[in-house]
């Protein structure tokens, strides 16, 4: 074994330290670089969705998130299409209740007839 100076040795050392930090910095910068790409591509699919629940909690029960369109993660597709139905499902509800009083009121106007008729009858 031939021997080697210590500050040789360190030297080298600090070097390969320098060499290993730099490129774990790198590795470090590029995946939030790629995080923050997916992190958009995946807020960009979101936004017309929260656009229209947005409109709906402001009483437009018409708001309907837009169908899928090009690459959209399976899950977010199942939100839009969640979304919509519950929609749908208020909009039927909606309607239900006003035929509901609807009825009510004509009932209500049949027996006030009925009790106007039987009275002057009386």
């Amino acid at each position: 074994m031939i021997p080697q100076p210590i500050a040789e040795v360190r030297e080298h050392a600090g070097s390969i330290q320098k060499w290993a930090l730099t490129i774990s910095g790198l590795g470090i910068l590029v995946a939030a670089a790629i995080s923050w790409v997916l992190a958009g591509l995946l807020s960009r699919d979101l936004t017309p969705i929260t656009a229209a629940a947005t409109r709906m909690s402001l009483g437009d029960l018409t708001a309907r998130a837009p169908p899928s369109s090009g690459f959209r993660p399976r899950e977010l597709a199942e939100l839009a299409i969640a979304f919509n139905k519950m929609g749908e499902a208020i909009d039927t509800g909606n309607r239900q209740l006003s035929n509901a009083l609807i009825d009510a009121e004509q009932a209500a106007q049949s027996k006030t007839n009925f009790l106007t008729t039987i009275t002057h009858e009386i």
